[in-house]
């Protein structure tokens, strides 16, 4: 009993360090930052940010969706990334160059839409899982590829990519 007890302080203090560690990282988002963010994004709801150096990264429900915004330290917005759903919610040209691709049979394993103060970006994380895997070597028979798509349908950008569960997930895709 006498070991149960202490388990429990032993959590309750680690939570509640925990949660002050999170308010103070809160807390040092600069004030041009956020200032900036609320102009930009007057409606949206923050749920956590995150600095990256001198880039700070609000993960954030901005018109519905999940979105990362990235500002440099001087409150300067760098882009916004949102995750795209539906591939009907892409526009019809990107929709028709990704089918013009060699890679439209690949399986579309992420979408977003990428906005920078250049324009606006979809980005398309594809691998192709039609291949039959091993147990012993799954990652070296999957391919992954990157394809970016200015809203017009010119693809500006194709790359292979190892890990493509960190471009799927939107942090740090737009930067």
């Amino acid at each position: 009993m006498k070991s149960l007890k202490s388990y429990i302080i032993i959590t309750v203090l680690t939570l509640s360090a925990a949660l002050a560690a999170n308010a103070q990282n809160a807390n040092n988002i600069p004030a041009a930052v956020t200032n900036s963010f609320n102009a930009k994004y007057p409606n949206a709801k923050v749920n956590a940010w995150e600095a990256d150096g001198d880039t700070f990264i609000a993960r954030a429900s901005i018109n519905n969706k999940k979105s990362f915004a990235a500002f440099k330290v001087d409150g300067s917005w760098i882009s916004t990334t949102s995750k795209v759903t539906w591939p009907g919610q892409l526009p019809a040209p990107v929709k028709s160059a990704y089918k013009n691709t060699q890679y439209y049979s690949w399986h579309v394993y992420s979408m977003s839409k990428i906005e920078r103060p250049s324009g606006e970006f979809y980005r398309l994380v594809l691998d192709d899982a039609n291949r039959t895997a091993s147990f012993d070597n799954q990652s070296v028979l999957f391919d992954s590829i990157l394809l970016d798509f200015r809203s017009d349908g010119k693809l500006t950008d194709s790359k292979g990519i190892s890990e493509p569960l960190v471009y799927a997930s939107g942090f740090k895709q737009g930067l």
